[in-house]
């Protein structure tokens, strides 16, 4: 069943239609939003907005095809507005507080911070995404990460740079 008529479908038979990809949806969503529960909160979006847009459906493509370019929207605007709340108005993003400093206060704080970091990397590529979390976010030297990555610590600096460049939204480099 690729194809759907443009027809009044009843509960039951959009999860006929739809049931059969449900998997596959929220593997594409998994890797593109990096986490289980996003995935889980994005596929209810796509199923949301394929029930909405079901009388729009007009069979020129399969309806794999239009769940999957449903469910691409959707991560996309998640990413999109992932990073708008990560980042506006932030300028901490990135800082950590000293090393001497342990009052339950300051842990929270940091803890945050890498749950900011940790949300802002999801749309870097893997090796800026690496390199700004376990660089800037869990205090790891260029050297360690250059060895555990096995790459050079003149990438590692690079790739650092580029993702903090890409997650300021004034373009200013950090």
């Amino acid at each position: 069943m690729n194809r759907v008529r443009r027809t009044h479908l009843t509960d039951a038979r959009f999860t006929v239609v739809v049931g059969p990809h449900l998997d596959g949806l929220h593997a594409h969503c998994r890797k593109m939003l990096g986490s289980r529960e996003d995935a889980d909160d994005a596929l209810q979006n796509v199923l949301l907005r394929a029930w909405r847009g079901l009388h729009r459906f007009e069979g020129r493509s399969s309806v794999r095809a239009w769940l999957y370019r449903i469910a691409t929207n959707a991560c996309l605007d998640e990413i999109a507005a992932r990073k708008k709340r990560s980042t506006a108005g932030d300028d901490t993003l990135l800082a950590r507080p000293g090393p001497d400093t342990d009052t339950p206060e300051v842990i929270y704080a940091q803890r945050e911070a890498v749950r900011r970091l940790l949300r802002a990397a999801c749309a870097l590529p893997p090796r800026q995404r690496d390199a700004l979390i376990l660089r800037d976010g869990f205090g790891f030297s260029t050297d360690e990460l250059a060895e555990a990555l096995g790459v050079t610590p003149t990438a590692v600096h690079s790739a650092a740079q580029r993702a903090r460049a890409a997650l300021d939204p004034a373009g200013r480099s950090a």
